[in-house]
């Protein structure tokens, strides 16, 4: 599924200047919503509605934040003793839109988890914010629709554990 992902982002972007309108608008306010889903072990619950902000200048630099709100769980019982764990992801980018309307992204991704062991008589809760990498490729349509795929890595450090989670978002962008 990965490489097919991958010829096709190769394909689209080598084929996307042949076919750009040269007065494309690049200025704009974007927002996207798509599906995220997340590769790491013992998950219950791996995948999650992503969202995407982003503004992008006259010359083509983009600005962006995108949440994965609760993307992942964590949890299990083993007698009287429970836990359970959620994690969140973000991510702030910078990126080049070209006047072909193709879309390169990369920033910064962070992991937001709460962890949370309990028992009859106590429990215990935990938060810890970990960092990553974010890589995203896309196109602006002609009608000034977007979609984006994104690459986020993160985990949490504490419990030696990662996780990769890959998003692929349909959007608008407001050209100005």
């Amino acid at each position: 599924m990965k490489k097919i992902i991958l010829a096709t982002c190769i394909a689209a972007s080598i084929s996307a200047p042949a076919l750009a309108d040269q007065t494309h608008t690049r200025r704009g306010f974007g927002i996207g919503l798509g599906y995220a889903m997340a590769d790491a072990d013992d998950l219950s619950k791996d995948t999650g509605v992503a969202i995407d902000l982003n503004w992008t200048f006259a010359n083509g630099l983009i600005l962006g934040e995108m949440l994965i709100p609760n993307v992942a769980e964590l949890g299990g019982q083993v007698g009287d003793i429970k836990a359970h764990g959620d994690i969140t992801m973000a991510a702030t980018y910078l990126g080049y839109e070209a006047r072909s309307g193709m879309r390169y992204k990369g920033g910064l991704a962070l992991t937001f988890s709460e962890s949370t062991v309990s028992n009859s008589y106590y429990s215990v809760t935990e938060t810890d914010i970990d960092t990553g990498l974010m890589l995203g490729i896309g196109y602006t349509f002609a009608n000034n629709i977007t979609a984006d795929l994104y690459y986020l890595t993160g985990g949490v450090d504490d419990a030696d554990w990662d996780m990769n989670t890959v998003s692929l978002n349909i959007g608008y962008k407001f050209a100005f």
